[in-house]
Parts: C-alpha cells; sequence; structure tokens
C-alpha cells in the first residue's frame, strides 16, 4: 500500500495525539487555542475532546484500511471548510489574524485543502496500489 494513500492519517495522528493530550488535561483553551475562543464551558471541552480521540482512533486503523476509513476524512473536509468559511473568515475579516489561534486555523487550512484531493484521488483508484492491480 502507498504512503499517500495513508497521508490524511498519518497527518491527523501527528497532530491529534499532543492536541487530545492537551484536551484531556485541560489545557487546550491556554495553550492550543491561546485563549481566543471565547468562554469554554466543560461539556464543550469533553464533547471536543470526545470528538477529537475518535478521529484519532479511527486515523489508526486508517492506516491498515485506508479506503475503509475515506468518510472520516470526507467528514473532516466538510466540517472543517464550513468552520474556515463560517467562522473563521468572517473573524480574520473583522478582526485580524492577531484574534485568532493560528495554529488550529492554520491546520484545519491544510487539511481541509490537501485532503480534497486525496479523496478525489481515492475516489477515482489513482493509487499505486490500483495502478499497479490493474497492470
Amino acid at each position: 500500500m502507498a504512503l499517500i494513500e495513508r497521508y490524511p492519517y498519518i497527518l491527523n495522528i501527528v497532530v491529534l495525539l499532543p492536541v487530545c493530550a492537551l484536551l484531556w488535561t485541560g489545557l487546550a483553551e491556554e495553550h492550543l487555542f491561546e485563549g481566543k475562543f471565547g468562554t469554554w464551558s466543560d461539556n464543550f471541552a469533553a464533547l471536543l475532546a470526545a470528538m477529537w480521540t475518535a478521529v484519532l482512533i479511527v486515523s489508526f486503523i486508517g492506516l491498515y484500511a485506508p479506503h475503509a476509513c475515506k468518510a472520516l476524512v470526507l467528514m473532516q473536509v466538510v466540517y472543517k471548510t464550513i468552520f474556515l468559511v463560517l467562522i473563521a473568515y468572517p473573524q480574520i475579516a473583522a478582526a485580524g489574524f492577531a484574534s485568532v489561534p493560528l495554529a488550529v486555523y492554520g491546520v484545519f487550512f491544510v487539511m481541509a485543502t490537501s485532503y480534497t484531493p486525496w479523496l478525489m484521488s481515492m475516489h477515482n483508484g489513482c493509487t499505486d496500489a490500483d495502478a499497479k492491480a490493474k497492470s
């Protein structure tokens, strides 16, 4: 199996291991979101920690079964794009880049824009494994 087939899952794991550690220890608001995400409730933090931990777990599964976990990547592209268009862009346009946690917004942008071509290639069967199987 080609490394490119595992790309989104590898990036998810690299990003989410420290993020989930920060979320579960209660340090995310200060260290990850830089205190720029407004008021947090314990329930919101727990929900976010649970969701991103689920993404992390499925990403480990995706290393071994990338095609079976494509729906996870599609969900990430959709929710990150909605967040970037409806939340991040207006916030940056109104108050500038200093008003947002750039690390989080930057990672969302990289994932949404790089996962989309990956999804298209996986859908079209344009992977190394598929090319080898056809020849």
